[in-house]
């Protein structure tokens, strides 16, 4: 019920308060009919699929983690339940780490150029916890080790991703803030300026 409350409490306060930013004669109405031929646009294209399915793909690892902590951390690792730290801090450490970096590279190297620096720590970390699991058993260390870096590559990722698929939704609806929710704005107004200056 209290959530409840907020969530109406902060509909209210962005309708109230909340300025128009899209100019007045770019803006749309609510039409259902619009709304409909727009994703229908979008999800047609095998670009956005693959852009979104990045994402996707990426959380779906992140999650199957964190679902799996339990019998991770106390069948594998023989650790106790107080001691779950051993798997989040180094995966919470790698997210701040990347979004460190990625801010630190954003506008001094190419976009393709971070991507590349990404996918090195995706596939470097993966390809060392698989021939790692294939010949040994589960040890502390070395088993979330690759957490860490994995999780690096959480955030390089985005920061392709995310300005892609909002120019690509920008370009195909005018109105933006139809697909973007909250999350994928912070993520693209922190590098829209160097990634795709024309958004």
């Amino acid at each position: 019920m209290l959530l409840f409350g907020y969530t109406a409490l902060l509909f209210f306060a962005c309708y109230k308060f909340l300025p128009e930013s899209l100019p007045r004669e770019k803006r749309q109405e609510f039409s259902p009919e619009f709304l409909w031929s727009s994703y229908l646009k979008v999800f047609k294209s095998p670009l956005f699929h693959l852009k979104a399915g990045t994402i996707a793909f990426n959380f779906g690892g992140l999650f199957l983690y964190i679902s799996s902590a339990p019998v991770f951390i106390t069948q594998h690792l023989k650790l106790r339940s107080d001691q779950f730290g051993w798997q989040f801090i180094p995966s919470v450490a790698g997210i701040f780490l990347g979004a460190l970096m990625a801010n630190r590279l954003a506008g001094k190297i190419s976009v393709w150029k971070q991507v590349s620096i990404g996918f090195c720590f995706l596939i470097g970390a993966s390809l060392f916890n698989v021939i790692f699991n294939f010949l040994s058993e589960p040890v502390l260390f070395w088993s979330v080790m690759p957490l860490f870096f994995l999780h690096i590559w959480h955030v390089f990722d985005r920061t392709w991703s995310d300005p892609a698929r909002f120019r690509f939704v920008s370009n195909n609806q005018r109105n933006r803030s139809i697909f973007l929710n909250s999350e994928n704005y912070l993520a693209v107004k922190g590098h829209r300026r160097h990634c795709c200056p024309s958004a």
